[in-house]
């Protein structure tokens, strides 16, 4: 099974695909202007990753209401699109919460980016520097496998 995690966000999307034939992962900037060209730019790249490696399943975080409304609101219309896009393939979708999918791969559910990132690494036996973003992605995509029972 290919699974995709992905980490939206309007400035850095990342993006990880775990399957058989390995690990994938990197990040989409959204770059400058407004928010239409932004998310057009994001989806069109996704749509582009989705129509290549044909993932089985789609990953991403539950988002939660936190201090800032607007960003929220932001998110979600990007998630939307993302899940239309992923409709559109009819690739399924799931979502976790994020202190689930951390709790999952660190032990800690209030685990920082960094302790994360680090297990991340570890865990799918990766040298060198993984963004954040991407980490997160693949987290959520790690997530799903080993909680399915399709990991190692």
């Amino acid at each position: 099974m290919k699974v995709m995690g992905i980490d939206p966000g309007f400035s850095r999307t990342g993006f990880g695909i775990i399957s058989p034939e390995g690990v994938r992962f990197g990040v989409i900037k959204g770059g400058r202007g407004p928010k239409q060209e932004r998310m057009m730019r994001i989806c069109e790249e996704l749509e582009r990753i989705m129509k290549r490696e044909k993932p089985d399943a789609i990953i991403l975080e539950e988002f939660y209401y936190g201090k800032n409304a607007r960003t929220l609101s932001v998110l979600s219309e990007l998630k939307g699109a993302i899940i239309y896009l992923a409709g559109k393939r009819k690739i399924k979708v799931y979502e976790f919460p994020a202190s689930e999918i951390k709790k999952g791969i660190t032990g800690n559910g209030n685990a920082s980016k960094e302790q994360v990132n680090r297990m991340v690494k570890e865990l799918l036996h990766i040298e060198g520097n993984i963004p954040d973003d991407a980490s997160d992605a693949l987290a959520s995509a790690y997530f799903f496998m080993v909680r399915n029972d399709m990991g190692d």
